[in-house]
């Protein structure tokens, strides 16, 4: 249903996949960052979670920026502010791109199904926050994705433009 809004605004979507998600009870998972769309549904039991913002804008830029340099999608500085959404059977939330939030599983078993999904926005970003990684470690203060479409789109070539030549020497 929220395709034609979604594609309307940022492109096609695209690598669409869906993770089912088990956990015991109590479970939580930590602090993270995700570089797409995802809408999570509970279908069984309970849990809460937390959706978190910075008010630094450039701390989730780097937080982004170390999942490119080898990193996981845990983030290692908590959110300034969160709101908790309690999920139960046939409840979900949405997470929009980059930001930061964590689990927590209520009582019992719990299954979610979590929907992600890519458009032309979030892959340029993924490979804008690559690029702004590699320019961070050479001292540069970088621009975070969004703010020039056009520098958008050469950094995302470039990293392209790195990745193929990589492969190509195996």
């Amino acid at each position: 249903d929220v395709a034609p809004e979604v594609e309307r605004r940022e492109g096609k979507i695209s690598r669409r996949t869906g993770f089912m998600f088990m956990a015991g009870r109590d479970a939580v998972t930590p602090a993270h960052c995700d570089p797409e769309h995802n809408f999570l549904l509970q279908l069984h039991g309970t849990k809460t979670v937390s959706v978190g913002e910075f008010s630094d804008p450039e701390t989730v830029q780097r937080e982004m920026e170390l999942q490119h340099q080898g990193g996981h999608r845990n983030i290692a500085t908590l959110p300034d502010s969160a709101t908790e959404f309690r999920l139960v059977p046939g409840v979900g939330v949405y997470l929009p791109p980059d930001t930061p939030h964590w689990v927590t599983n209520g009582p019992g078993l719990s299954w979610s199904l979590s929907l992600p999904f890519y458009t032309p926005v979030t892959e340029r970003g993924e490979l804008v926050h690559a690029f702004n990684a590699w320019l961070r470690g050479k001292g540069r203060s970088p621009r975070p994705p969004g703010e020039s479409r056009i520098r958008d789109q050469a950094k995302a070539a470039c990293v392209r433009a790195r990745n193929t030549a990589r492969r190509l020497r195996g």
